[in-house]
């Protein structure tokens, strides 16, 4: 086989490149037979890129831009890492107390009653322990307004001339306590905005919390809070014990002197009417008018105890009333609205007001503070009846009393006055003999006051150790996930935004043509060396012409990635058809700089290293630039021909070996029209017969239509698209004009592609470069059986197709 293939090459290496066949009838395109082109994957354009996504493009698209991802990721983490670092240490102080069931103001001499667990009382005291005038002691205690290391926010950043010192000034109707008040509010507010008051669940035990980057103030101000807290409570407590005490004091004395004032009344009424026994039986009118005498004082006693309850009732807040205290059911509602508020709390932490579920619970915490007010005037609204009630029994009583005065003046007046004297001096001491009794309980309750506190820390707090934020490994951990998260949407973002197309997996989902070869980015050394050697694998330099921007096989070593991209490229156009390969090829772009002239000498190249004979056709009569790679003369070329000269053979210039050029020309003026006429479909046929591939370089199809004219004429056209410049929409329009005319694409060059380790080239290029490698170790310091077997496979490559 392989000498059937060398005798082939050299019956074709007879007829180059003066001995012409001259052809004399036009031919027919493969492409105007069949200008329907079957993509290789089995579907469409229009399918291909409306494929779905899988996690693996999403992945190739991340891969892409791993920078992105990186880069968020760095300058977050960093950023997060700074600010950490620079933020200060926060310690927790914390103080815990205890609040046992409240003890009553009611104590009698054999026992000391309890009340019941209150919840209430306990939900009430939390409250207290959140007031700004505790906060106030607690600053004014610790002097925090000369402590350096406590700074409010406002003061903090406040003008210099706000920071000065300022003088206190009392007005009138202002005391000095709140004028001293609103001095400090800043510290106030300071404290009351970080201090956390907390009830450790199913306990009675209350937790203060304060945070500051001052391990020692933390500690002070939580210790402080707590002292002074119950230091109130046990204020508060006595100063009511004293306002009773005082009160007790005041009905003792006015009833003692009501009692002397009965006693003396009667005793001078003995003296002056000589009555001095009334005997044991009275008449029925004495006996009645005694009954009520005695009714009238218990109705007056009656009346004046709930005087007092009336007006209390009238003046004071309802929630301060004993019998609204008592009451069962306005416990339940307070202990209802207590909890319906706590779970609002609760929900607005999460949600705003205007959500389905705060408003429920604000509808239901209405509902009851309604039913609570409605209570309270309910108990307001009896005890204003008894009150009334007890009023008009007194006024009837007195009525009656003195009707009965009367009928029994008729009968004793004397003696019936002097029991009626009597009756007083026996109430006022029965009254005085209570308000004593209540006296000396009383005493009992303030003495034990200091004895049984409800309210005692039980656990001071301990000097922080450990601080309890910032949370610096936390915080960069979240930081390096979030960052992560937003790198990889800004990298996914950014490929929806980039019409470029960048792998081969745009070009198989946006044009559905096969990728038949992916030319990388070439970065060689300065000492270049040749790939194309001569028959007994002498090396040549480049000829002198060749421009520095261009890169061309014969400036690189074979063993390059440059190389074995061109040679995949020559082996994908060999095998793109199922007959035989093409042997007239179009090599053409969307636009221009896009690597068309480069890519179709290299391939000129590559298809002559097998041996075969190769003309490159430089059919871009606008710009022509073959003739500058190769360092040729553009005296005479294709435009001499296609005008009127029929010497084709001495137009073509010899460039490498089995490799030829066919210059332009001089630059004509209507060059479609040269292109299109019958002697350059004749041209082509003729260097069709006499060489054994034509590879044809054209201006780019979106620019001018010479290269749409020219894709009727060829077997096969490939388009030759620059990796991040070329758009999806010019490369798919390209595509859609050379279909539109009938011609035949055989698939798509990628071009200046920068491949990275993971891409699917680097492999081929390691495992080419291992191959290479290995065969050069086992040739020594030559390259000549390396080069050999390289040509001994595709020349059988080449007699398969």
């Amino acid at each position: 086989m392989q000498e059937e293939n060398q005798n082939n090459h050299d019956n074709k290496n007879s007829l180059k490149p003066f001995q012409f066949v001259e052809s004399t009838t036009l031919p027919v395109p493969t492409s105007a037979v069949d200008a329907r082109h079957e993509y290789p994957y089995g579907r469409t354009a229009q399918q291909a890129d409306g494929r779905q996504m899988h996690l693996r493009d999403y992945w190739r698209i991340i891969r892409r831009r791993l920078w992105v991802p990186i880069s968020v990721v760095f300058i977050a983490v960093t950023l997060m890492t700074v600010y950490m670092l620079r933020s200060p240490s926060i310690y927790e102080g914390k103080t815990t107390i205890q609040i046992d069931n409240e003890q009553k103001n009611s104590f009698t001499l054999k026992e000391l009653r309890i009340g019941a667990d209150d919840t209430l009382y306990i939900n009430t005291q939390l409250k207290n322990l959140l007031n700004p005038n505790i906060a106030y002691q607690v600053a004014r205690t610790l002097d925090l307004e000369h402590n350096p290391n406590f700074q409010p926010k406002r003061r903090r950043f406040a003008d210099v001339a706000d920071s000065r010192p300022r003088t206190l000034q009392v007005t009138s109707g202002r005391s000095e306590e709140q004028a001293d008040m609103d001095r400090l509010a800043d510290y106030i507010e300071e404290l009351m905005d970080v201090i956390e008051i907390g009830r450790l669940r199913d306990t009675r035990l209350v937790e203060i919390k304060y945070r500051h980057k001052d391990r020692e103030l933390a500690k002070k101000i939580t210790d402080t809070w707590g002292d002074v807290f119950i230091k109130n409570d046990l204020e508060t407590r006595r100063a009511s014990s004293r306002d009773s005490e005082e009160f007790l004091k005041y009905r003792i004395s006015q009833v003692t002197l009501e009692l002397r004032t009965a006693e003396e009344k009667l005793l001078n009424y003995r003296r002056n009417n000589e009555v001095i026994d009334f005997g044991e039986k009275e008449s029925t009118v004495i006996a009645r008018l005694s009954g009520l005498n005695t009714a009238l004082l218990e109705a007056e006693n009656e009346r004046k105890s709930l005087e007092g309850i009336y007006q209390q009732a009238q003046a004071a807040d309802p929630a301060t009333i004993p019998d609204v205290q008592r009451d069962e059911y306005i416990r339940d509602l307070n202990k209802r609205l207590t909890e319906l508020k706590q779970a609002r709390s609760n929900l607005i932490v999460v949600y705003t007001p205007e959500w389905p579920e705060v408003k429920k619970v604000d509808q239901q915490i209405a509902q009851v503070e309604g039913e609570l007010r409605a209570a309270q005037q309910r108990i307001i609204g009896g005890i204003s009846n008894r009150y009334h009630a007890a009023l008009q029994r007194e006024e009837s009583i007195r009525k009656a009393l003195n009707e009965q005065k009367g009928e029994t003046l008729k009968s004793n007046e004397g003696a019936i006055q002097a029991k009626i004297l009597q009756q007083d001096v026996e109430t006022n001491r029965r009254l005085l003999d209570n308000l004593l009794q209540s006296q000396k309980e009383l005493e009992v309750n303030t003495a034990s006051l200091s004895l049984t506190n409800n309210i005692r820390v039980t656990h001071y707090s301990a000097m922080p150790r450990i601080p309890v934020a910032p949370h610096r490994v936390q915080n960069v951990l979240l930081a390096f996930v979030i960052s992560l998260v937003a790198g990889l949407g800004l990298a996914i973002f950014l490929d929806y935004l980039n019409n470029k197309i960048e792998s081969v997996e745009d070009i198989d989902r946006y044009l559905a043509l096969p990728a038949l070869g992916v030319i990388p980015v070439f970065s060689g050394s300065k000492g270049r060396k040749l790939l194309a050697g001569s028959q007994n694998g002498s090396k040549e330099l480049a000829p002198p012409g060749v421009s520095s921007g261009q890169v061309i096989l014969t400036q690189v070593e074979s063993t390059s990635s440059l190389a074995e991209s061109y040679r995949q490229l020559r082996t994908a156009v060999l095998l793109s058809s199922a007959e035989h390969a093409p042997r007239t090829i179009l090599v053409t772009s969307s636009q221009p700089t896009e690597g068309k002239t480069t890519t179709s000498v290299n391939l000129a190249i590559s298809l002559a290293q097998t041996g075969s004979s190769v003309l490159l056709v430089d059919a871009d009569l606008r710009r022509p630039r073959a003739h500058k790679i190769f360092n040729l003369k553009n005296t005479r070329g294709s435009c001499n021909y296609l005008a009127g000269d029929s010497d084709l053979a001495s137009l073509i210039q010899t460039a490498l070996p089995n490799l030829y050029v066919l210059p332009a020309g001089p630059l004509p003026p209507n060059p479609a029209e040269l292109l299109g006429s019958q002697r350059m479909r004749q041209m082509v046929e003729t260097l069709t017969q006499n060489f054994d591939y034509v590879v044809i370089d054209s201006p780019p199809v979106a620019s001018f239509a010479d290269g749409l004219i020219l894709s009727s004429l060829v077997e096969g056209v490939i388009i030759v698209v620059k990796a991040g410049i070329t758009s999806r929409e010019m490369a798919q329009r390209t595509k859609a004009n050379l279909q539109a005319v009938g011609a035949r694409v055989l698939g798509v060059v990628v071009n200046h592609i920068k491949l990275q380790p993971h891409d699917y080239y680097y492999y081929s290029t390691y495992y080419s470069r291992y191959y290479y490698n290995q065969d050069s170790e086992e040739a020594g310091d030559g390259r000549e059986p390396v080069r050999r077997r390289e040509k001994e496979a595709e020349e059988e490559m080449t007699a398969e197709v």
